[in-house]
């Protein structure tokens, strides 16, 4: 196991002599003393010791309580404080310097061995454990989906870097502020999720606002909120995951304007139109379609195109839907349909999947009577002469 390196302060030379014989016949390394605190800030600096044994009292500028806080300023060394006598301010001014342990004179090897082994142990603990905060804050800080926590007041008790950057600031200057202060008008909004965490004891999912963020622009984000409680289970806080869907709502909109405009263009065609999936159900049908029988789309939507225009329980034999999906090529047809009264052309096409499998037709159908009562003028004018 390597030698921690302990640098001693202590400016009674026979004191210092003998701690460092001590530290080494206990097998830890001491290359050296230093008398001052100014010393003892530039031999910390160039030997960067595991430890720092410092005596409160120093002859010099400074004393040892300064010394330790400028060290700490640029070095994370654990300090244990050596004193022959307690004062109240200098104890008060030591808790600044957050000491790993306090030594008083004269020592014995028991109380000097353990102070300096728990001392160790608990700066490595806590560099562990700092370590693992860094990590967990540079992972939250670096998440793009804006984060936040606050209490049941409103207060703001974490943001990551991109929920601060909504609100135009930096987490540091957002947290302990109030999102009533910052965010007003929203605060009839968040007083009312908030109660209903609390009410429910369970979080608020997939809730979609409009905010305008500080460039003016407004972003559409889906939020997620989540009780956080203390150990005896009571609610303090509510996390708050927010996901900008911006884009998404804007493609929704386009999807929509598309199909309204497609639906339009589709309830123009003076024809006869409708789709039909593989099984003979009807998926889609146009105005004039729906004209024709006299009935609403939800009347006619998902049934069977045979009993809807054939009043049939089963497709007849010269169906055009049939003959495309068996042939995967467009059939066109002229037949007389008795329950509407008319003669129809009826041509079909194929829709084909990705892997041109043939999924179901579009028809059109046109009412061709008038030409067939012409043709039929013609063929007896034909015919009598």
């Amino acid at each position: 196991m390597e030698k921690a390196t302990i640098l001693v302060v202590e400016d009674e030379a026979i004191t210092a002599m003998n701690l460092q014989l001590q530290l080494q016949h206990m097998g830890y390394d001491v290359p050296d003393t230093v008398a001052k605190g100014e010393d003892a800030i530039d031999k910390a600096r160039e030997i960067r010791p595991d430890l720092l044994l410092m005596d409160i009292a120093l002859a010099g500028q400074i004393d040892g309580i300064e010394a330790a806080r400028q060290i700490r300023l640029t070095n994370d060394i654990p300090v244990i404080y050596l004193s022959a006598y307690t004062d109240n301010m200098l104890s008060e001014r030591a808790k600044d310097t957050e000491p790993f342990g306090y030594l008083s004179k004269p020592i014995t090897d028991s109380d000097l061995f353990n102070t300096i082994e728990m001392a160790l142990y608990k700066h490595s603990v806590e560099k562990v454990q700092k370590k693992s905060e860094e990590k967990y804050r540079l992972l939250f800080n670096n998440l793009i989906n804006p984060i936040t926590v606050y209490d049941l007041n409103g207060k703001i008790l974490v943001i990551n870097i991109a929920g601060a950057k909504n609100l135009g600031r930096s987490p540091e200057e957002l947290q302990g502020k109030s999102l009533y202060e910052i965010i007003p008008e929203a605060k009839d909004i968040i007083v009312k999720r908030i109660h209903k965490v609390v009410r429910s004891k369970q979080g608020i999912d997939n809730i979609e606002d409009l905010i305008k963020i500080p460039s003016g622009e407004e972003r559409w984000f889906l939020s997620n909120h989540q009780p956080l409680k203390d150990d005896s289970g009571k609610i303090y806080a509510v996390q708050v995951i927010s996901y900008d869907i911006t884009e998404r709502k804007m493609a929704e909109e386009k999807t929509i304007k598309v199909a309204k405009e497609w639906e339009a263009t589709f309830d123009s065609i003076s024809d006869m139109v409708s789709i039909h999936d593989k099984d003979f159900n009807l998926v889609r049908v146009n105005k004039a379609f729906c004209d024709l029988l006299k009935k609403k789309r939800e009347e006619i939507i998902g049934k069977k195109c045979y009993e809807v225009l054939h009043e049939r329980n089963e497709p007849w034999p010269e169906c055009p839907h049939k003959q495309t999906m068996k042939v995967k090529e467009p059939f066109t047809e002229e037949f007389f349909e008795p329950k509407l009264g008319i003669y129809l052309q009826v041509s079909t096409s194929p829709i084909f999947d990705e892997n041109r499998e043939i999924i179901g037709t579009v028809h059109i159908a046109k009412d061709i009577t008038d030409r067939k009562k012409t043709e039929k003028r013609i063929n007896k004018s034909l015919e009598e002469k």
